[in-house]
């Protein structure tokens, strides 16, 4: 994973912001807090401070609703292949760290003829909790 370049009291306010959700935040989310808490950025300084985080792996980007962005903050991990599971219902990501993506990118080499380079995957699914309250509910 890259490093932050530099850091900034936007860059650093950003981050805090970010790690403070639970579920997805949007960029809208992400004024409403700053400007609860008397900072003012412009809407293009914060996509640019979270498309840099999302370059260096703090924050992941998905399209929700409407093709609304939607970031997550992900905790920091060397490996240079990702894997998450998500979780449909709660919307809680999880890194997986795991042998065997690097299995697959074994797999994906000898019998594909493709050479993994560095590789994002998400994984949908339910969570544990969700699920034992999908279960409860049937």
């Amino acid at each position: 994973m890259a490093t932050i370049k530099y850091h900034s009291a936007n860059r650093d306010t950003i981050l805090s912001l970010a790690k403070s959700y639970d579920t997805p935040f949007t960029v809208k989310d992400l004024e409403e807090k700053l400007d609860a808490q008397n900072k003012h950025l412009g809407v293009s300084t914060i996509y640019r401070i979270l498309d840099e985080y999302e370059s260096i792996g703090l924050v992941k980007k998905s399209l929700g609703e409407n093709n609304t962005a939607n970031y997550r903050y992900i905790e920091p991990c060397e490996a240079d292949n990702h894997c998450y599971l998500e979780c449909i219902s709660c919307h809680k990501i999880h890194h997986l760290d795991c042998k065997q993506i690097n299995s697959l990118s074994k797999h994906l080499n000898k019998e594909h003829d493709f050479k993994l380079i560095t590789s994002s995957l998400t994984i949908k699914g339910l969570c544990s909790n969700c699920r034992g309250l999908d279960e409860k509910q049937n």
